[in-house]
This record gives C-alpha cells, structure tokens and sequence, in this order.
C-alpha cells in the first residue's frame, strides 16, 4: 500500500466513497428486497452453527441452499456475534456488491482507463443489480466471485513464466466459483473451453488454457463427489425440482427472461449488440488474415463470460423473481464491455454524453422497478406490525414486506405446534409451498417437532424424489402443480412414497382466491386469513405494496385437540404504524 502513488490512492478512496454512497442511497430507496427464500439459506447456517452440520428442516442431510459459498461467508461471520445470523446474511450481498464496484474499475483501468471512474455509477444504476444487492441470495456474491475469476483467469494467462501465486488464486477463484452456485461449475467448464479454442494458435496460452481447463473440471467433480458423499445426491434439492420437462419450451422462456430483464438494464444489450458485432469483425479478420492484431486477452476473457453465463440463463429459462436476479452477475462483464466499445471512439464528449445518458436511463428505469416490482419497504413508507415483531426480528426482516407479512402466521403456528405435537405424540406435519421465513422459524423453535413438506420440492425430497412424480412438469419455482394435484395423487404418494396428508397447511390465497375453495372440500378449515396490506405511504413517492394472503388450514379430525379454535382474521389497518428510519434501537439483533 506505501507503495501505491498518491494520485492511485486518490482514486481508490473515491471509488470507494462513490460506492458506498450509491449504496447506501439505494438502501434507503429499496430497503430489504428478497423474497422469503433468504431464510432457506439462512438455515443452513444456522444447522452449521448449532449441529455442525448442512441439514434441512427435518434435520435430514438434504441440500435445499442454492450457495454454499453465502453459507460459509455468513457461518464464519456469525461466529463474531451468533444472534446476528439474519444481518450477516444479507450483510454478505451488499459488501459483495460493494466489492464488484472496487473491482470492476480496477478492471476497467486495465480496458479503458480514461472512463473506468464511470463503473460504478454504470453498475449501481441498473436496477437488477441495485434492488438484488439487498436481497440477501447471493447474486451479488455470485457477480463477484464471476469478476475475480476473470481477474484470475487474466493472471494466470499473461503471467509469463510458471509461479505459485497465479496457481493459487486461480486454485482459490475455481473453488470460490464452484460453491457460489450451483449452474457455476458448468459456467466455468464453458469459459476454459471457449478461452481453449480462442487462444489454440498460441502454444504458450494453449497449454494454461489445458492446465485451466483441468483445473475447473477437478474442482467441479470434486463438488459433486462431496455432495454425492454428504448429501447423497450429485445436485441441490432445488436444482433437481426446478430442471425437467420440455427444453424448448425452458429455451423459449430463457429468451423472454432475457428479453423482459435487457428492458431493466439496458447496459446488458448494448453490450450483447457490441459483443456479437466485434466478434463478426474479429472472425472476418482471423479468416483474412490469421497472425493480424490480437484482441486484449482481458477484453477475450469476459467476452467469454459474458456469453457462458448468458447462455446459462437463456438454457435454464431464467427465474421468476423480481427484477431478473439470473442477470445480476452479466451486468459488470457488460459494463466493462461497453466502457471498452465506446473508448475506442475519438471524440471524448460523445463518449461522456453517451455514458451519462445511459445512466440517467438505467436511474429513470429505476422509479417504475420501485414503484411496481421491488418487495422492499423505502424509507418514506410505514409498516403494519405489532411492536413485539419490531423488537424480535432484524432490521432486514422488517424492511421487507413479505417478512413483516409472515410474522404473525409464524406466531400463530407456533401456538399450534405444541398441543398437537404433545398429543399425536410425532411430529406434526406442516405442508407450504412456501418454504422461507416461515419454515425457519418453525424449525429455528420446534425442531424435531414438525415434519416439513415442501410443495415446490426445494428443501425436502420426498416429493422431488418420489418415482410417482417423475412426470410432474418443472418450473424455475420447482414442481409445477398444486394442491388439488397433490391430493388427487395422495393416495398413489402415500403408497408409493410414504406420503402421509398434511396436518397443517399454510400458504397464500392466490389471486383467483381459491386456496380456501380447494382445501375446505378436502376435508381442511381455515382457522387463520390475513386481509389488507402490511404498508402505508403517506407521501406522493412511489412504493410497490403487496397484499397480505396468508391463510392457516388444519384438518378436519385435528381441530378438537387444538381446541376448535374459531377463524383468526388479521386486519393489517388495525395494526400500529412503524416508522421505517430511524428504527427502533432494540432491532439490532436476530431471534
């Protein structure tokens, strides 16, 4: 660091306070974005720590986390302060993307160093990367470790003779890439053998391509060896449940996600357009003239990037969550990109204007995102919730409207849990297809004493798994069915599978209402309903607010041993209003 000039220092500093500024701005804009399945993750962690184990919420070595590497990062900081879990979680995603910022533009000083300062206002103003860097999920990890695989790639490739140092790092970016998700192993398979046929001709580049290339496909089958031996499956629970069925419909949905998510940020095919157009140009040259000017290996190595994880998203048929979380890792590749495309015109005020006016569209897309898709709660909204919820829960947790909606059917579970545990003597069986918050909290106060099951078939694999379901459709969410499926199959599953029917079922009416018109003629009642929404804007500022749809169901030969409880409503309007900043001083802590 002594080392560095003072103008170098300068530059860092500047960076940094831009990045941390655009992010805190964005925090106090979004709030606390994810959905509910954060909390899948989080439990992982939490086994971690208090069993020494990965286990799902039965306590089964069953793989339901989508990032190992999230796991660890947030195991290694609760180690500091236990109670924290929840904080550390989503506390990883924003220093990793706090990071893609730092090293995006070291990046970029190698590409284009006049427009590198331009990077993180380029990566903070698109509106995926912006909303998901609090989404506590991983795609701003899964974006960093990306970018430090390209820098490790570059070392590895111009380091002129063979030393320790680039072996390691690349040893350490390959092992970071494989854990940060599950599709990476085979993203970065793709890279070394597309970085392989760019850089045959040169022997010296070929064979650390070769050596590259065996690196990557060790560290991808020493993953799925590991997962096989811990976890007795090659792949995650949620993989499994979400891949099936018909690949040109899964490609046609990769090509609408890629499609509607380009219209959120706009950096992304700028870039694909100035990627295919520059690959047209190189190819034509090579085939005239084979030894002409070599491109930058920098400038080949996210190119390939750009296009493998690219690939992956249209092959996989995107996600369905807010705001196209699948793109977050394209958006510094592509940044880097179009910051070298434009550095090759002459005229620098075209280039600036050019630059600012991407950013004021990528920042003007960012009102509709707000106003329309985020889950997040904004710093001029209020929220609906009991005071003990305020103190109870994380800062997170309470900046998020679908975790403030599900705190009062956790409580409500949690009454119920006890008297029927105590008098079936087993487990109860509580079924949802929403496996998130809900269920970690369940677990986190009645472990062994419920039997999860998962609708979707992410964190458990009874379902998943069963021969009997083979041909039930996939979908980015996981199975594809619902409960009239499900109970129109039991007697088969129950068979088959040892499926037994629920005792508990808690989910979210639907927008065609049916959930109540579908459970209650099997042989269910309602005994909890949630009306109204659990935010309130008293300014002109835009907010998305989402409904409160929770509903409680137990079965019909169930209900005496709880007491036959009349039907809870939840009233969100009669709840007190809790102002979002300053919080409380007694919200720094996780239950």
């Amino acid at each position: 660091m002594n080392n560095l000039p003072a103008h170098s220092l300068t530059r860092h500093a500047a960076t940094a306070l831009l990045s941390g500024l655009l992010l805190w701005i964005g925090f106090l804009v979004y709030g606390s974005t994810g959905h509910d399945d954060s909390h899948i993750n989080f439990w992982n962690v939490h086994t971690l720590l208090t069993h020494g184990e990965l286990l799902n919420y039965n306590g089964e070595r069953v793989e339901q986390t989508t990032s190992l590497l999230q796991d660890f990062l947030t195991a290694f900081l609760s180690l500091l302060s236990p109670t924290h879990l929840i904080t550390f979680g989503y506390l990883v995603d924003i220093a990793a993307a706090f990071a893609c910022c730092i090293l995006g533009t070291r990046l970029a000083r190698q590409l284009s160093p006049s427009l590198a300062g331009w990077m993180p206002l380029l990566i903070l103003s698109s509106s995926s990367f912006l909303l998901w860097s609090f989404g506590g999920m991983g795609a701003p990890l899964t974006a960093f470790c990306l970018l430090a695989g390209i820098c490790g790639w570059h070392q590895w490739l111009t380091t002129p003779e063979w030393r320790w140092r680039p072996l390691i790092n690349l040893m350490a970016v390959t092992l970071a890439l494989v854990l940060v998700r599950p599709e990476m192993p085979i993203v970065v398979i793709v890279v070394a053998l597309a970085l392989l046929v760019m850089f045959w001709p040169d022997a010296r580049k070929r064979k650390r391509c070769l050596a590259l290339l065996s690196i990557t496909i060790v560290a991808a089958l020493g993953l799925l060896a590991l997962q096989q031996l811990y976890f007795g499956s090659w792949l995650p629970v949620p993989a499994i449940a979400k891949q099936g069925g018909d690949a040109w419909l899964q490609l046609q949905r990769g090509s609408f996600y890629l499609l509607m998510t380009s219209a959120l940020n706009p950096v992304i095919p700028l870039a694909l357009l100035y990627s295919v157009w520059s690959g047209w140009i190189w190819l034509r040259q090579r085939l005239k003239q084979p030894s002409g000017k070599a491109q930058p290996v920098l400038l080949i190595i996210i190119l390939c990037s750009f296009w493998a994880y690219g690939g992956f998203i249209w092959a996989a048929g995107g996600d369905w969550m807010q705001a196209g979380r699948f793109t977050v890792p394209l958006i510094v590749p592509a940044g880097l990109l179009l910051l070298y495309c434009l550095a090759q015109i002459t005229q620098p005020l075209i280039v600036h204007v050019s630059i600012i006016l991407l950013i004021c569209l990528q920042l003007g897309i960012q009102y509709p995102v707000v106003a329309t898709i985020s889950h997040g709660i904004p710093v001029w909204v209020q929220s609906q919730m009991l005071p003990e919820h305020a103190a109870r829960y994380s800062v997170f947790e309470q900046l998020n409207q679908e975790h403030v909606r599900d705190m009062a059917i956790i409580d409500h579970i949690a009454e119920l849990i006890p008297p029927l545990h105590e008098k079936l003597e087993r487990p109860v069986l509580l079924m949802s297809g929403q496996a998130g918050m809900v269920f970690y909290y369940t677990a986190s106060k009645f472990y062994g004493q419920v039997q999860f099951r998962d609708l979707r078939g992410l964190v458990e694999s009874s379902l998943t798994l069963c021969p009997a379901l083979k041909n039930i459709p996939r979908s980015p969410q996981g199975l594809n069915w619902g409960y009239s499926d499900f109970f129109a199959q039991l007697p088969v599953l129950e068979q088959q599978c040892n499926i037994k029917p629920p005792d508990i079922i808690y989910d979210l009416n639907g927008m065609d209402q049916k959930l109540g018109k579908t459970l209650e003629p099997l042989g269910y009642t309602m005994i909890h309903q949630e009306t109204g929404f659990p935010v309130v804007n008293k300014t002109a500022l835009p907010y998305n607010r989402l409904l409160a749809p929770n509903m409680i169901f137990v079965r019909n030969d169930l209900l005496p041993l709880i007491g036959n409880p009349s039907k809870r409503v939840i009233n969100y309007r009669e709840l007190p209003l809790q102002a979002r900043w300053p919080m409380s001083t007694n919200t720094t802590s996780d239950p």
